[in-house]
């Protein structure tokens, strides 16, 4: 059901896994999950969490996250653990298990600045972003995975930046380009070496929403711009990863 609302998937970067398997006829699956906290709207007001892959989930950890956030978790569910009702859904029962990674959030800036006047540091790689067209699974919230080479003791930074100039193509399509912009924070430790490290950021793209959607047949074209290398020219998704933000049906 969930699953449709997702354009795109990306696992070059941090390698998000799902595996399913049923044992002793009996249904079982787990995986690595980006995670959006959500309180409902109805009594008992509980907490859960969304996935990116489209499961509601539930836990008694989930339940003590703060609504709004994001998480990396490995969970579990098997068919003997069962569900939740929640609404007018059912939540999956699971068990987490390792490490809850804090996934860093920050909002789409309109008017930043161009990045042909600030570099910042390149991009290794960039997956294509975790989104919902709608708005309504993930909030406006667009999750994007990469990797950078940086030290340990710095922490990355990412800002996106809306450009001024924006146009329609022959259809009406509103076309907009973002800035995505990579700085180090902090200092390296001591004798520490450069290496490959990843990272992932939920960006708040409601900005968009916003000035740009007000009625259902509104469609807007995002096309992001990014460095790559310390001295190459900037780089476009254009090639990599077109996508097309729609407007919630009204």
């Amino acid at each position: 059901m969930m699953k449709k609302l997702f354009l795109f998937l990306t696992v070059v970067v941090l390698g998000i896994s799902l595996s399913s398997c049923l044992t002793g006829g009996k249904q079982r699956f787990s995986e690595v999950a980006i995670v959006y906290i959500e309180q409902s709207d109805l009594p008992p007001y509980s907490t859960y969490g969304k996935t990116h892959s489209g499961n509601g989930i539930t836990n008694p950890k989930i339940e003590l996250m703060q609504p709004g956030t994001f998480k990396m978790f490995y969970y579990l569910w098997e068919e003997d653990f069962g569900t939740t009702a929640i609404g007018n859904g059912t939540l999956l029962n699971v068990e987490i298990s390792g490490e809850i990674v804090d996934i860093n959030r920050t909002m789409l800036e309109p008017g930043y600045g161009s990045i042909e006047t600030e570099r910042g540091t390149p991009f290794k790689a960039i997956g294509s972003p975790i989104y919902d067209q709608k708005g309504v699974w993930f909030k406006d919230y667009w999750v994007f995975q990469y990797s950078y080479n940086g030290k340990e003791g710095q922490t990355p930074n990412v800002k996106f930046s809306l450009r001024e100039e924006e146009g329609e193509n022959s259809s009406g399509t509103k076309l907009l380009n973002v800035d995505m912009r990579l700085n180090l924070v902090g200092e390296p430790k001591e004798g520490a070496t450069s290496k490959e490290l990843t990272s992932t950021i939920a960006v708040d793209m409601r900005h968009i929403r916003d000035s740009f959607l007000r009625n259902k047949d509104d469609r807007v074209e995002v096309k992001f711009y990014y460095y790559n290398t310390e001295e190459g020219e900037i780089t476009s998704s254009q090639n990599n990863w077109p996508m097309v933000y729609f407007s919630a049906e009204q």
